[in-house]
């Protein structure tokens, strides 16, 4: 096995900014278009919603894919493939005059995108060994990739203005060709173990097996999906909340939206000082109870429908949103230093699919207030805390097994 060359943490984060943030955009940019492309194409709302909640799911599902041939043929393989197709994707967009050709725009956007995803996050696992490192990079990744929430509604909105909304497919297409063209040269492929070489389905099977069957992604799984989902949700809520019921414009909308990518990109940015201090485990227990508490919170005040109550709590639970992400998906990592490529990809399809179903699931209750939203994300959490007591002993055990094994291993 080839030794990996490590690049300096902050080179590394550098080279996989634009490769996380294009995901991010291709949603954060779309967000206060929604209305105006609605119009273009004669659409319904249940049309629109699918653009967003199929690009979630096709996110989730392309993992599967991506996630053990990037254990297989190297990261940079997948990575460039991911990057052609997100490119292709953004033309259909541009030039669809149809929804039928939009949509597919989009999935293909989709898949491109999540590719890129997965491999920078299988990339971290590769080349930090040690847990917390590892789950602070991890914070890092989501703290850049929190930044497309809080400028690019704004962008988005002005792109539109000026030129018209197909620009926003044109700069993301420009983006990812300009990202094409460093990757290759530039981007660490840091698979070089021939023993991992495909083995055909039944193999791939059976790791995904192996890795369901482990208690670190049966506890550390779930709130991570439900930080990404609550987002999620909130992206396809958000619009009518803020500019039917508060009566915002667009550019007021861009600006409230741009508040919660701040409080994400805030949290983050703690949960990596945490986790250094605190671990994996507490971090996420903090994550989960104030998620749960600003759901209760939500839920009991949502008469009121006050801008002052609603948003303050809104940008707290998405605060909250991001130490459950962050840290679950380091938690759920941790046994998979042998392929983090599929382990990644069964975390993000499962973070992912959550997402398309819980989004559904509010949307379709969905009565022009956070009822839907409150109660959905409420039940989960108390399900969420009462996994995690059950399964925390048999993590901390196995954990500290690890730690001997380790330090065994050392000396």
């Amino acid at each position: 096995m080839t030794k990996i060359q490590r690049p300096c943490a902050t080179t590394l984060i550098a080279i996989m900014t634009p490769l996380v943030t294009l995901f991010c955009f291709a949603l954060d940019l779309y967000v206060p278009l929604i209305p105006t492309i609605k119009i273009f194409f004669q659409a319904s709302h249940t049309q629109m919603q699918a653009t967003n909640s199929y690009f979630m799911l096709t996110t989730g599902l392309g993992q599967l894919i991506f996630g053990p041939i990037s254990d297989t043929l190297g990261r940079t393989k997948v990575l460039i493939i991911s990057l052609l197709l997100f490119i292709l994707g953004n033309l259909c967009c541009w030039s669809a005059q149809c929804f039928e050709l939009f949509m597919a725009g989009r999935i293909l956007q989709a898949l491109g995108s999540c590719g890129c995803y997965l491999t920078c996050f299988a990339s971290i696992k590769d080349l930090y060994t040690c847990n917390n490192l590892s789950t602070t990079m991890f914070g890092y990744l989501n703290m850049v990739g929190s930044v497309p929430a809080i400028i690019a509604p704004s962008i988005g909105t002005q792109l539109a203005y000026q030129y018209g909304w197909p620009s926003i497919f044109v700069l993301m297409g420009t983006a990812a060709l300009i990202t094409l063209g460093y990757c290759y040269f530039l981007y660490p492929d840091t698979v070089h173990n021939n023993q991992n070489r495909y083995k055909g389905l039944e193999t791939t099977f059976k790791n995904y097996q192996e890795i369901l069957a482990n208690k670190y992604i049966q506890a550390f799984t779930l709130p991570a999906c439900l930080g990404v989902s609550s987002y999620f949700s909130l992206y396809s809520v958000s619009p009518y909340i803020y500019m039917e019921n508060f009566g915002f414009s667009k550019a007021g909308f861009s600006l409230c939206y741009g508040t919660f990518g701040l409080s994400f990109l805030l949290g983050n940015t703690i949960c990596s000082i945490i986790v250094k201090h605190y671990g994996i485990l507490r971090t996420l227990s903090l994550g989960l109870g104030l998620h749960l508490l600003c759901n209760f919170v939500l839920l009991t005040t949502i008469h009121f429908e006050s801008f002052y109550v609603i948003h303050p709590c809104l940008m707290l639970l998405i605060f909250s949103a991001a130490l459950m992400v962050t840290a679950g998906i380091g938690g759920s990592m941790v046994p998979f230093k042998h392929m983090p490529g599929t382990a990644f990809a069964v975390i993000s399809a499962s973070k992912f699919t959550v997402c398309f179903i819980l989004s559904e699931l509010v949307v379709f209750f969905f009565d022009r207030s956070l009822a839907s939203y409150a109660i959905t994300f409420l039940f989960f959490d108390i399900i969420s805390a009462i996994l995690i007591m059950i399964l925390a002993h048999q993590i901390n055990t196995q954990t500290q097994n690890d730690t001997i094994r380790q330090e065994v291993s050392t000396a």
